[in-house]
């Protein structure tokens, strides 16, 4: 069963949101095994369980347990403003 994958540039802008937070960039990306050259490239693909850690590492980083709530409204209000501006 394929487990899916999400762009590099979309797990990086959660990243630099929890960096933004308080978060260490380096101790996420050490807990991701990821290197900061897969953000290069918006359009690489990183692997769904990344995505998912980094969302589970953001919570515990930033001593936020509602980092998911506050990343999905983000993304909700992003998806409304786009819808609107067009």
């Amino acid at each position: 069963m394929k487990k899916g994958s999400v762009s590099a540039g979309y797990l990086k802008s959660i990243l630099d949101y929890a960096v933004e937070k308080g978060a260490s960039r380096a101790a996420l990306l050490s807990a991701l095994q990821l290197d900061d050259s897969i953000f290069a490239d918006a359009d690489n693909r990183v692997p769904m369980e990344k995505f998912q850690r980094m969302m589970q590492l953001g919570a515990t980083h930033t001593n936020n347990p509602a980092f998911l709530s506050t990343i999905a409204g983000t993304c909700h209000l992003s998806a409304r403003q786009l819808s609107a501006d067009r």
